[in-house]
């Protein structure tokens, strides 16, 4: 029976949490997260921007495609165009690629049916992409991340 009074006694004695007790959890709790946000905003931003290369990159390749088609079909009455954002949304807008593309630009200097370069306008950046995979995010070069870039770091 001793034992079941010292078990009461421990019972009866315990209190809450003091107040200093309960500001000092909140004041690391605030420093841990005044610590990790900038981390992790820097994180989205870069998450951000390699979906934007990406985008660069599929609408790169449907300009590719629609202009090879547009050169197979070109004749002296009928000469080559180069490709515009209306010839390809039957490539994007079903993956919902246009969003938020204000303007795409698609350069094609020697009109030979090979894209030179593809430039757009997307929520405040511009980016552009060259056929040499050299991608330029506000005119600062944006390397390119890749699955085997992952895997050998």
């Amino acid at each position: 029976m001793d034992g079941l009074k010292g078990v009461k006694k421990i019972l009866r004695n315990q209190r809450g949490y003091n107040m200093v007790e309960l500001i000092t959890v909140i004041v690391v709790v605030a420093l841990v997260a005044a610590l990790m946000i900038p981390g992790m905003v820097g994180m989205i931003d870069e998450a951000r921007k390699q979906a934007d290369v990406t985008t660069a990159r599929s609408i790169y390749i449907a300009a590719q495609a629609q202009a090879t088609q547009n050169m197979a079909a070109a004749t002296p009455e009928a000469p080559y165009e180069i490709p515009t954002a209306k010839d390809l949304e039957k490539y994007l807008e079903s993956d919902g690629l246009y969003a938020g593309i204000t303007t795409l630009t698609i350069y094609d200097a020697g009109r030979d049916g090979t894209i030179d370069a593809i430039s757009f306008k997307k929520d405040g950046n511009t980016i552009r992409l060259d056929a040499g995979d050299q991608v330029r995010i506000n005119g600062k070069d944006q390397p390119l991340t890749t699955v085997e870039g992952h895997l050998n770091q």
